[in-house]
């Protein structure tokens, strides 16, 4: 196996790049530092098919993506591969698909219990991935690998999440329409309408920032804390948005901005100002003795 260095000399950028591979980049998953897990999975889509396909679609468009990131100088040679794709895992999606329509059919006709054995195998079928995409996402983290994942449908980072929880506490941060805060939803214990009730179940989860919420069903709610408490009717969401010139911030698109009620501009605090935040932080960090509102 050539190490990244040689992998590094031999490649062209602005050349065509190589068949079969992420953004057409030549390197494995044993010299790359990136390292994405594709899950073709979607059981439980509630609308419409075609999200287990998302992994190969990318893994064959990306190939047309030119590798110049202003930003990031060389920003490819830092190396990223794509697992090889799991045709197993996508034809069990498929059968399984068949066997969630059908209970997802009876329960649309009035029948309150649906297809039972269905939802069992799916049920099991589901908590067996979250156990296989853990498993995967382990053995790269242990070797010091940065970790992605590309689905597939929503429930599928949550073996991701579980995986990150062994070695670190975090926070998410989502951005969708919907909250994804059910038990279950049409019987599905690992729904993708459950990832962050799932999610927020995993004590290294500290907290759950959602952004682009829509709307909320009843059983919505937000944990803080570890204590739970029910949305209010109406709810209220507070965001933040930094200044442009910082690193890693972007505007928010109109779809999002007409979604709150207030704007506020800050500004930059005076020299005094300044002076008396960095004294504040001699002793202890103010974060420290923040008190819940």
């Amino acid at each position: 196996m050539p190490s990244k260095e040689e992998v590094i000399a031999l490649f062209d950028p602005n050349s065509p790049g190589t068949a079969g591979q992420l953004f057409g980049l030549p390197f494995s998953e044993e010299n790359a530092e990136i390292v994405i897990v594709p899950v073709p999975w979607e059981v439980t889509v509630s609308y419409k098919g075609g999200t287990a396909i998302g992994p190969k679609a990318i893994l064959e468009a990306s190939a047309q993506v030119d590798l110049f990131v202003k930003d990031i100088p060389d920003a490819w040679k830092l190396g990223i591969a794509m697992l090889p794709y799991p045709e197993k895992v996508k034809e069990e999606s498929d059968a399984l698909r068949k066997l969630a329509e059908n209970h997802i059919g009876k329960l649309e006709e009035g029948d309150e219990e649906g297809d039972k054995a269905a939802l069992e195998s799916v049920n099991k079928a589901c908590e067996s991935l979250v156990v296989y995409t853990k498993n995967i996402v382990k053995k790269y983290l242990g070797s010091n690998k940065m970790v992605g994942l590309l689905g597939g449908d929503h429930s599928t980072p949550l073996g991701f999440i579980h995986a990150l929880s062994e070695k670190y506490e975090f926070g998410i941060l989502q951005i969708d329409a919907h909250a994804d805060l059910r038990k279950s939803y049409e019987g599905f214990r690992y729904s993708h309408a459950s990832i962050m009730y799932n999610a927020l179940k995993i004590p290294a989860v500290r907290r759950l920032v959602q952004v682009g919420i829509r709307d909320y069903c009843e059983e919505a709610q937000v944990t803080v804390d570890g204590v739970t408490h029910p949305l209010p009717q109406p709810f209220i969401v507070l965001a933040t948005e930094n200044p442009i010139e910082y690193q890693g911030t972007f505007p928010l698109p109109e779809a999002q901005l007409d979604r709150f009620l207030i704007r506020l501009s800050l500004g930059y605090p005076g020299r005094e100002n300044e002076l008396r935040m960095l004294e504040r932080q001699h002793d202890a960090h103010p974060l420290e003795s923040l008190q819940q509102a």
